[in-house]
């Protein structure tokens, strides 16, 4: 499953307070993604102004930490993991995307797991509270419990073909450029028009 994810351009500015665990915890944010996360951004990828921030933020990082950075955002981008959001309205070109002011709100016409903003007056809308995380609370967070986790062990009858949708394909799917089946027990039936895989893949590209 692949967790869309907003980063706000602040959490990755040097600041006076910076330490060696922020660099670290921003990398382990980096690394999950590129395992088990989407981020979200305003437009293609040389054109987006909420990329440029980033960019140009870790620019600024310590020698040491830096090259890491840089290579965990290029491959993100190599493994096609930078989404274009629905942005309503479009952003101007002349709005300050390091304002999270004017970041939250290229985000709210899209569905989204998480957010991670440096501090919590980042966001004063009570609609994205909680899916809200902290850089420095990211390790305990919702958030990084759904990037980390691998595998689902289920009862029989615990989740219906609805729920698998919602909670597993859906996701997988969603901002896949290219979907390929390689079941060919799936395949037959879909051939076929029997069994409910034929409803299933439509309500994932509806939702794509």
């Amino acid at each position: 499953m692949l967790a869309r994810t907003i980063l706000f351009p602040c959490i990755f500015a040097v600041r006076s307070d910076t330490s060696v665990f922020y660099y670290n915890l921003v990398i382990t944010i980096l690394n999950n993604l590129t395992d088990s996360g989407i981020i979200l951004i305003d437009n293609q990828l040389d054109e987006s102004q909420l990329f440029k921030v980033i960019k140009a933020n870790v620019e600024d990082w310590t020698p040491k930490f830096r090259p890491k950075a840089k290579e965990l955002l290029k491959k993100l981008h190599k493994k096609n993991r930078f989404v274009i959001a629905s942005v309503h309205p479009p952003l101007s070109q002349t709005c300050d995307i390091r304002d999270e002011g004017n970041c939250i709100k290229l985000f709210t016409a899209e569905e989204f797991t998480g957010i991670v903003v440096r501090q919590s007056h980042c966001i004063d809308n009570p609609q994205f509270t909680n899916r809200l995380t902290l850089l420095e609370d990211y390790s305990i967070s919702p958030l990084q419990k759904k990037l980390n986790k691998r595998d689902y062990t289920l009862n029989k009858g615990e989740w219906n073909q609805d729920k698998f949708s919602e909670e597993i394909l859906i996701p997988l799917f969603r901002d896949a450029k290219h979907i390929g089946i390689y079941d060919r027990w799936i395949g037959r039936s879909i051939s076929e028009g029997r069994n409910n895989h034929q409803n299933t893949l439509t309500e994932i590209l509806h939702h794509s």
